[in-house]
């Protein structure tokens, strides 16, 4: 075993694809045996659907559901001591080889303090045409979130700097991105916010955000027909103003300023300096 082991982060809601993904994973890995998968299982006890635990493969079952966030943070407690760190959804295909190929996309910055990350595309893409994912534009929607929107372009030798970063894939260096930048275990109950305060966190922090030169999988959008949390939980609408309205804290969306702070903005840049940066993307 090689010393680019992969701990891969994956969060379900009621998902019967997540078991396909888990294994979808391992077959198309060169290096199956360097992978340790966490699956954090939010289901309903009339869900027949599950994900299998294997040797490889840790699953937390039956957790209260509180939106991706929170679950997100569940699963980064059952980091070990893997050399690497994907977050992705459950909904997901991959290349063949795609492990191999995210390591030499991501090896020549490996001393940078850095994260790979983009929106997949919908379809899986081919040897014959391979493809990149960049987001360089960005809108708000009916609620004023800040809305990033990715862009499908041919693939490029090298990687491109960018500034947003997408929750269903992100790359990096488990050390030290879990110690700098840690997952909140008090953003509950959000889902619009999540992706913006983790790239404000970022930047503030001096970090680099990299969409890669290549993607090495594929995300199912849109799954109008799947269960909602927001539509199961009459509660969670509710408790999501309040997600909502510490997420525009810590981002400097609100008229009181918070300090520096672990969950919010860093020490390296400011909040400001990190608002003017997405005016470029607009």
């Amino acid at each position: 075993m090689t010393n680019d082991t992969i701990f891969i982060s994956i969060v379900t809601y009621r998902d019967p694809q997540a078991q396909v993904t888990v294994r979808d994973i391992i077959k198309n890995a060169d290096n199956p045996k360097n992978i340790t998968i966490a699956v954090i299982e939010q289901n309903l006890p009339n869900d027949k659907f599950r994900v299998k635990a294997e040797p490889n493969v840790k699953v937390m079952r039956n957790v209260e559901a509180k939106g991706p966030a929170w679950a997100r943070f569940l699963a980064s407690t059952l980091h070990r001591n893997e050399k690497w760190y994907l977050q992705i959804d459950s909904h997901m295909k991959f290349c063949p080889g795609w492990d191999t190929d995210i390591l030499q996309q991501i090896k020549p910055f490996e001393k940078e303090k850095c994260v790979f990350t983009c929106y997949p595309p919908q379809n899986l893409p081919t040897p014959d045409i391979p493809v990149k994912s960049i987001t360089q534009k960005w809108a708000k929607d009916k609620d004023n979130h800040i809305i990033a929107c990715g862009s499908i372009i041919p693939a490029t030798k090298d990687p491109s700097i960018g500034v947003f970063v997408s929750a269903n894939f992100l790359f990096f260096l488990a050390e030290p991105f879990l110690k700098e930048i840690p997952f909140d275990p008090n953003l509950q109950h959000i889902f619009q916010g999540e992706e913006i305060l983790l790239s404000a966190r970022l930047f503030t922090r001096g970090w680099i955000v990299f969409h890669p030169g290549k993607c090495v999988c594929s995300h199912e959008y849109g799954r109008h027909d799947c269960p909602k949390i927001w539509v199961d939980s009459p509660e969670f609408r509710k408790l999501n103003k309040d997600a909502v309205q510490r997420y525009r804290y810590l981002t400097h969306q609100l008229s009181d300023k918070p300090h520096p702070s672990l969950y919010g903005e860093g020490t390296v840049r400011t909040m400001k300096e990190w608002k003017d940066k997405i005016k470029l993307f607009d």
